[in-house]
């Protein structure tokens, strides 16, 4: 009997074929579940960046809504001291709690759709094309929380907390990512004419503006020793007219020198609107000849020798911080800047 091998090598051939073909598949399945999953982490850490932003976002809005109270209940004591507040311990406490209430009023909503909905608006609503939402699906009411960071009630309380505010960021192949953490708005410390207050520097601090005028017996002469702010008026009246005895006399607000020589011997001058210079014979002076360890601060939106005034004088040892500009409306303007000049 004889054999016969004739077929073996391509019976061979038909299996190492059917092999890397197994094997091709394998690899070619394998890069395309590497594939999905790469996209799959993707889109699930853009979908995370996403509700991290939106978290932000909250926090962001949060923070902006407790600084106007804080400006509101600051503003609300300190007009209040030696009134309803004997002093400023009394002040700052009554500050401290009013503001705490107002957060805690704001986001401890009795249902989870009021509390949401308080968050909600602060998200911001511009989205990529595969994003379905963003937005805050759940938060707790919010509580008093003590210096340990425990529950309290107001009367020992040093911050609000708004507990598990969650935000869920969610694409249109519904892949979704949760974020979630506690809100804490603690109460700013603040220095109700405190022994480190720098109020207690100024020797002049008027909220509608500073008026310099000739006074009784026609002295003209006036020296301030100290700091000063000038506030803003909000319009020229017949009563401020009167005062400053020119019918003619423009109010603007601010700090004003009006037919007197101001001397100005301040560390920071202040007004949150103009400088003017007006009337006959004026002339305003800040700084000082001798050596000084600093240079004195000037800040104001624009200073201006007002148009009619005769030959007013300007002399500024100082370094000048202008919101707006440097007018010279007055024929015979005498201006001399002696210190530096920055223009915002």
């Amino acid at each position: 009997m004889t054999r016969d091998n004739r077929g073996s090598t391509l019976i061979t051939v038909i299996v190492a074929i059917a092999f890397v073909t197994i094997l091709t598949s394998i690899i070619l399945s394998t890069t395309a579940m590497n594939m999905s999953m790469k996209g799959i982490d993707r889109k699930v850490k853009d979908d995370f960046y996403y509700a991290e932003k939106g978290l932000n976002d909250v926090y962001t809005g949060v923070g902006q809504y407790a600084a106007k109270r804080v400006g509101k209940r600051y503003d609300d004591a300190f007009k209040e001291i030696g009134a309803t507040y004997a002093t400023a311990v009394e002040a700052d406490a009554a500050y401290r709690q009013n503001f705490l209430t107002d957060i805690y009023t704001e986001y401890s909503g009795a249902t989870l759709s009021d509390r949401i909905g308080k968050l909600n608006p602060f998200i911001v609503s511009s989205l990529p094309a595969r994003l379905k939402s963003v937005k805050v699906t759940s938060a707790d009411a919010a509580k008093y929380r003590d210096k340990n960071g425990n529950d309290s009630s107001l009367s020992d309380a040093v911050a609000v907390v708004i507990p598990n505010v969650t935000v869920t960021a969610t694409d249109k192949d519904d892949f979704r990512s949760v974020i979630k953490s506690d809100i804490v708005i603690q109460c700013p410390t603040v220095d109700f004419l405190g022994t480190n207050a720098e109020i207690t520097d100024y020797s002049l601090i008027a909220c509608q503006g500073v008026y310099f005028t000739e006074g009784a017996g026609g002295s003209k002469y006036i020296d301030v020793n100290g700091d000063l702010y000038g506030g803003v008026h909000p319009a020229a009246s017949t009563t401020d007219e009167q005062i400053l005895n020119s019918a003619t006399y423009q109010v603007y607000g601010g700090i004003n020198v009006y037919n007197s020589v101001v001397n100005l011997k301040s560390n920071q001058i202040v007004s949150k609107g103009d400088i003017n210079i007006s009337g006959s014979g004026s002339e305003l002076n800040i700084g000082s000849n001798e050596m000084v360890s600093s240079v004195p601060g000037v800040w104001f939106d624009t200073m201006r020798t007002v148009k009619g005034a005769a030959s007013p004088k300007v002399t500024v040892r100082a370094n000048m911080y202008a919101l707006n500009d440097l007018e010279l409306n007055a024929n015979g303007s005498d201006v001399r800047l002696l210190g530096g000049y920055d223009y915002y």
